[in-house]
């Protein structure tokens, strides 16, 4: 049986995850850099020299991949701990849901680093860029994409249940894999998909607070919380 304390252990590896997309989107912004979805879904060389051409902007890639793989190994992290909360949110649900949801973040968590080294490989290889790596590099990028929308997906299991506002945190998750498969399905469409993560990462922020300021909340150990915006007390 799970206690608050692994529940606030989830919050906290959440935290981190947070600091470093912060930490990403700080030094992307100081370095001039465009997003990096613009990269990983580039369909042609010509868009990887415009993203690359200016001065230094190789080297100030290869730096955002550095800071993207420890995103990477704090997202999949969080996945992990999450899955095992299944339970213990809502004893009657099947235990299938969190060894799925496990898979699917550990596949996506996998495809990220094939998509981090393919976009390596390109920053070698320029100005001279092969097309089938550009065009790997994008195929990779999708799937990752696809398996974090499901993660997130699955994840919205955890509140939509609820009985209090807390659900609210449920219908936000969904509405964001929703948009950001949409936004895949849809020719890849990047605003859609960039809305959809943030989206995401909106959701998961408010989960985090629940996870490290109320666990006993969410393991209905407790019978009243602060309500969260828009809803009302557990």
């Amino acid at each position: 049986m799970l206690d608050a304390r692994f529940v606030r252990g989830v919050g906290a590896v959440g935290v981190v995850v947070c600091a470093i997309a912060v930490w990403a989107g700080i030094d992307r912004s100081r370095a001039g850099l465009e997003p990096p979805i613009k990269i990983e879904l580039a369909s042609s060389t010509s868009e990887v020299e415009e993203i690359l051409k200016h001065d230094d902007n190789v080297a100030k890639m290869r730096h955002q991949i550095l800071i993207d793989n420890g995103f990477i190994v704090s997202y999949w992290l969080l996945f992990l701990g999450a899955s095992f909360l299944f339970r213990a949110a809502s004893p009657e649900d099947p235990a299938w849901n969190g060894g799925l949801t496990s898979l699917a973040a550990t596949a996506a968590a996998i495809f990220d680093f094939q998509e981090n080294n393919g976009i390596l490989r390109s920053l070698r290889s320029y100005p001279r860029l092969s097309l089938e790596e550009v065009r790997d590099t994008r195929e990779v990028s999708l799937l990752k994409w696809l398996l974090l929308f499901v993660v997130v997906l699955l994840l919205a299991r955890l509140f939509v249940r609820r009985a209090d506002g807390w659900r609210w945190i449920g219908v936000a998750m969904v509405a964001a894999a929703v948009i950001g498969i949409c936004g895949l399905a849809w020719g890849a469409r990047q605003p859609l998909i960039s809305a959809g993560f943030m989206l995401a990462l909106v959701s998961l922020l408010a989960a985090m607070a629940l996870w490290l300021f109320w666990p006993g909340v969410f393991l209905r150990t407790e019978e009243s919380a602060p309500p969260p915006a828009g809803g009302g007390g557990g």
